[in-house]
């Protein structure tokens, strides 16, 4: 019999939709951290570290009762006490004020005298923390006094600490501080006890800093800059490794828990979260400040996009009203300023909103296509298109029956967009919608997407090597990070090619692509801070260059081993640009599986088969740093999982064959590595001959 010339082994890709036995050669119901490029299957691009990020604010202190005291119990011996009990205690709620029994003036680190209003440089939760022997399981407490715009502020009511070196902090962000209450749970009449705690401010506690988006920023710098978005409204600039705070001065820290969208619009950077107010940052400032003009505090939408020479909000609170099909836009914008006005009501101006009536489900995110703006509900979609005075704009419903699955989702690639919909991942020209997953992968994804995290889920391009990332979270035991509770997998569309992956990702939470114009040098592999193996290119090949890559904001998740928050980009081994370390906690193993090979070309189905020679023709980089290793394996029914003979490395620089003897009515093999090394192969001659039947 003759032998099987295999050729473009990775021309269609991943199908996991179709049985196994019904897909041709070139297609693959199981494969991991791999790409399908030019009818050859290659290493998937590997994470490369480029900022540790650590699990705290990386530019502040964190100390829980000094920094600016507001009260410290007399009798700690650490501040010259005796070291026993304080206790006060009561029926009745009690208010005291700074510097109150058991605070007395010489404890006071400010020098305030007792009822003086304690003001804080920025808003800072404020803590209590118990010293020694715990307070009464039934005592609580509040504080009182003012946010960061002199509106007067009461924390909720809070246990105080149980333990002894506990410490209980407000949900709130304090400017002022002016008295603490002490009661029971409902600050009523029930008794209550206070002792041996100190009562304080020290930065914001630890368990605010959670990084939740990353932009890049790069064309507002010479250098490698990308800005990061926290849980609290707090923005930190990343720039070639130094980490600073460019948050609005003063600003009313406040835990958010929204969506964050950005926008790049006429020399100015916009951002807003979905719980929060719009801020904005111009090219040369050094800090964000609120939205210049914005229609008031009370005003918030679930989405801020551009379009032409207008800002827009989608999704529109006004004062705790929702209008969730509601779209806003601002006034003509110039170059560099940002609008004069969002009134609607002003007939001079070009500000406006309209609701969308004939639509059921709410506006989720949207962006512009070409010379439209197109608007993405949850199951349906608008075009919105600039029509001029009187109307500004014109709105047109398209469909009514697939939306979006969540902000973030939709990208723009040469005039098109890609979308991750509530039951589908299409394409989208502004008139006509195509599927590029059913038939393919659609069913896998969203039978593994959790449902409980669809708000984790987002869409990168990686405009390099012309890919698009859908990342959502799943709680599916084949991926390598499954206790993450942010996105730990994307299933990878590559447009060129036209072909799907799948890869590991490791508790994502935002991507961007980034120019990154700085990495490592030849005296990192001197200190040991890069060695030769991790390093990506030559050392010639990244002086000085700009390397664009797409860049993964990734939060800890430490039963995963994921450590701390940290950006990675993504790059090959051999033949990337980005001179950064590959991330050790974010290794993944490639491999490629295909089953149920029945050959039936050659044979009818009940007829046996036996492999006896495979010739791949496939390569490896840098042979130096490891192999490819190749199983063979078979089974009777197309039901049964197949058994495989044992793995057999093969190394391209001194071998061309691998022999084997499995036989069977159905053959499998699998193609990984657990190495550092780039691998492509893209067909291979198969020698198998018939066995009979039995």
């Amino acid at each position: 019999m003759p032998v099987q010339k295999i050729r473009n082994l990775g021309q269609v890709g991943m199908v996991t939709d179709v049985a196994s036995y019904d897909l041709p050669m070139m297609a693959f119901e199981d494969a991991r951290n791999v790409r399908f490029v030019d009818g050859k299957i290659q290493r998937a691009p590997v994470h490369r570290t480029i900022g540790n990020l650590g699990n705290s604010d990386p530019t502040q202190t964190y100390s829980p009762n000094d920094a600016i005291a507001l009260g410290k119990d007399t009798m700690d011996s650490a501040y010259g006490g005796p070291g026993g009990s304080n206790q006060m205690g009561g029926m009745p709620t009690a208010t005291k004020v700074i510097g109150e029994f058991p605070f007395t003036n010489g404890t006071l680190t400010t020098g305030l005298s007792v009822g003086a209003t304690v003001t804080l440089t920025t808003p800072r939760k404020i803590t209590i923390t118990c010293w020694n022997t715990p307070s009464s399981t039934n005592s609580y407490f509040r504080i009182n006094g003012t946010d960061y715009a002199g509106n007067a502020l009461t924390s909720v009511i809070k246990q105080l600490p149980q333990e002894t070196g506990d410490v209980v902090a407000t949900d709130e962000y304090f400017k002022t501080v002016t008295s603490i209450e002490f009661g029971d749970a409902t600050m009523g009449s029930g008794s209550w006890n206070f002792g041996n705690c100190h009562i304080g401010t020290g930065d914001h506690v630890e368990a605010d800093y959670q990084p939740q988006h990353v932009v890049n920023m790069t064309e507002f710098d010479s250098n490698t800059t990308m800005l990061i978005f926290d849980n609290i409204g707090r923005v930190l600039r990343f720039n070639n490794d130094s980490v600073t705070n460019v948050s609005i001065p003063n600003y009313n820290y406040q835990p958010l828990n929204g969506t964050w969208t950005t926008v790049k619009q006429a020399g100015v950077l916009y951002a807003n979260n979905s719980n929060g107010t719009p801020m904005f940052i111009k090219k040369g400032q050094t800090n964000f400040q609120d939205l210049t003009n914005w229609v008031g505090a009370t005003t918030k939408c679930k989405a801020l996009r551009g379009y032409k020479d207008f800002l827009l909000a989608l999704n529109v609170n006004k004062a705790g009203v929702e209008y969730p099909t509601m779209i806003k836009w601002s006034d003509v914008t110039p170059y560099n300023t940002v609008p004069a006005t969002w009134d609607e009501t002003d007939q001079t101006r070009s500000s406006g909103e309209n609701i969308l009536s004939d639509t059921q489900t709410e506006i989720i995110d949207g962006l512009t296509l070409r010379d439209d703006f197109i608007i993405y509900c949850d199951k349906s979609i608008y075009k919105m298109q600039f029509v001029g005075s009187p109307f500004i704009f014109s709105f047109m419903k398209i469909y009514d029956d697939e939306g979006i699955i969540n902000a973030n989702c939709v990208v723009e690639v040469a005039g098109v967009h890609f979308v991750f919909g509530n039951s589908d991942i299409y394409m989208f020209d502004g008139t006509a919608r195509k599927s590029i997953s059913a038939g393919r992968v659609r069913n896998k994804v969203y039978e593994r997407l959790n449902k409980n995290l669809i708000s984790k889920c987002f869409v990168s391009h990686d405009v390099t090597n012309k890919q698009v990332y859908f990342c959502y979270n799943t709680t599916n035991d084949e991926v390598k990070y499954p206790n993450a509770d942010s996105c730990n997998e994307a299933v990878v569309y590559n447009y060129v090619s036209d072909t799907w992956s799948f890869c590991d990702i490791a508790n994502a939470v935002s991507g961007t692509m980034s120019i990154l114009q700085k990495g490592k040098t030849y005296d990192d592999t001197v200190t040991g801070a890069l060695s030769y193996e991790d390093f990506s290119g030559s050392y010639m090949s990244t002086e000085g260059q700009r390397n664009d890559a797409l860049v993964f904001l990734h939060r800890p998740s430490t039963d995963d081993n994921i450590t701390q928050y940290k950006m990675t980009a993504l790059d090959f081994i051999q033949d990337g640009l980005v001179a950064y370390s590959i991330d050790t906690e974010m290794e993944t193993t490639p491999f490629v599986s295909k089953a149920n090979i029945d050959m039936d070309e050659l044979t009818d189905l009940e007829g046996r088969k036996m492999i006896r020679k495979i010739t791949p023709q496939s390569f490896v980089k840098n042979t130096e740093n490891g192999s490819i290793y190749f199983q063979f394996g078979s089974h009777e029914y197309p039901s049964n999982s197949p058994v495989y003979d044992p793995s057999q490395t093969f190394d391209s620089s001194t071998a061309y064959k691998l022999d084997t003897r499995m036989n069977g009515r159905y053959l499998s093999f699998k193609l990984e590595t657990d190495k550092k090394v780039d691998f492509e192969i893209s067909g291979f001659d198969l020698d198998v001959v018939p066995q009979g039947r039995r």
